[in-house]
């Protein structure tokens, strides 16, 4: 005989569920918003490094133009005071090509960061459409199918009951996995379904987790009525 399923077990396991997704959706933009603001920082830094450079450059070609000076009006001593001059120059020059390196290094940043931010954007677009996914595949099918769902650090699990008409309580286990490139990986399944890679490749080319659901719960009924 079957078992039924407590709506109000099933309810709050929902809730809970869903509590969870949001705050995993939160913490990528709380990620985002957090490297958006180092990066602002970091600009920052590099910022006073050149106006601190190029001020020194501006000093050190003053002390230059005035050893200069001091050469023309103190020729006894003009040898010394010239190599002065060159240790000057060449401490310019130096201070000079370092502004420029830090420019280009400032641009080279910008550029990454601008693309690093663009990737988050796609990133949380595509975790967000398949999060609604989940949640709506969780709503309709959890009080319909004997199905619950457990959330784990970086994965779901779905747990199918109500598989053998024998035995109601006999638990089907599939994991699944959002990666980093937002396509869906399966991590477990017990007991494994045979064209298990055919549904996955299915769902992320249509991301119909719903249809997935479906596909995979016959799977089961049919390996264990041939059993």
């Amino acid at each position: 005989m079957v078992n039924y399923i407590d709506v109000n077990e099933l309810e709050s396991e929902l809730s809970r569920t869903r509590k969870k997704f949001e705050e995993w959706a939160t913490k990528l933009q709380r990620n985002a918003v957090d490297v958006r603001d180092n990066h602002i920082q970091s600009m920052s830094d590099q910022t006073g490094k050149i106006d601190s450079l190029i001020a020194r450059a501006s000093h050190m070609q003053q002390q230059a133009e005035q050893v200069k000076e001091r050469v023309s009006r103190e020729e006894a001593e003009s040898s010394a005071l010239q190599q002065e001059v060159v240790a000057y120059q060449a401490e310019h020059d130096k201070l000079k090509l370092q502004v420029e390196q830090l420019k280009s290094e400032k641009q080279l940043r910008e550029a990454e960061f601008q693309r690093e931010e663009a990737a988050h954007s796609v990133e949380d677009n595509g975790k967000k459409k398949r999060l609604g996914a989940l949640r709506k595949a969780l709503a309709l099918y959890s009080s319909r199918l004997g199905l619950t769902f457990k959330q784990g650090n970086d994965e779901l699990q779905l747990v199918f009951t109500q598989i053998i008409r024998s035995n109601p309580t006999q638990e089907f286990v599939i994991n699944v996995q959002i990666s980093a490139e937002n396509t869906y990986n399966v991590t477990k399944s017990e007991p494994a379904i045979p064209k298990l890679p055919e549904l996955v490749q299915r769902l992320n080319q249509d991301n119909n987790f719903s249809a997935f659901i479906k596909k995979a719960r016959a799977e089961f009924v049919a390996m264990s009525a041939s059993a």
